[in-house]
């Protein structure tokens, strides 16, 4: 079940699906406000090995847009992700660390 963001924030949430094709495979994410409306919604194709790493990269992007609209609230529901984040350092999937990048990791902060 879906939960709004505190108010004057949004909420991103994101996802990513790979095909048998990775050619094929896409990228999302949406940003909501705390009243459940509609801010942007983005999806892309993309080429990607995993799940994990077009999440991370459906992750960035939300949290780029949400970055440049002044807000630093964000959801994702992929373990491996919140895993990397609370280590805080780059353990497990180099790929993924790469793309989430130190920086980046510090805004969710």
């Amino acid at each position: 079940m879906w939960l709004p963001p505190p108010v004057d924030s949004v909420k991103v949430n994101t996802d990513a699906a790979l095909q048998m094709d990775p050619a094929n495979s896409s990228i999302g994410f949406s940003i909501r406000s705390h009243d459940g409306s509609l801010l942007l919604a983005v999806s892309q194709s993309l080429h990607f090995s995993s799940v994990v790493v077009g999440v991370a990269l459906a992750l960035r992007r939300g949290l780029l847009a949400t970055v440049q609209a002044g807000y630093k609230i964000l959801e994702t529901d992929c373990k491996e992700i919140i895993t990397l984040y609370a280590a805080s350092s780059p353990t497990g999937d180099f790929v993924v660390w790469s793309i989430l990048g130190i920086g980046v990791l510090q805004v969710c902060s």
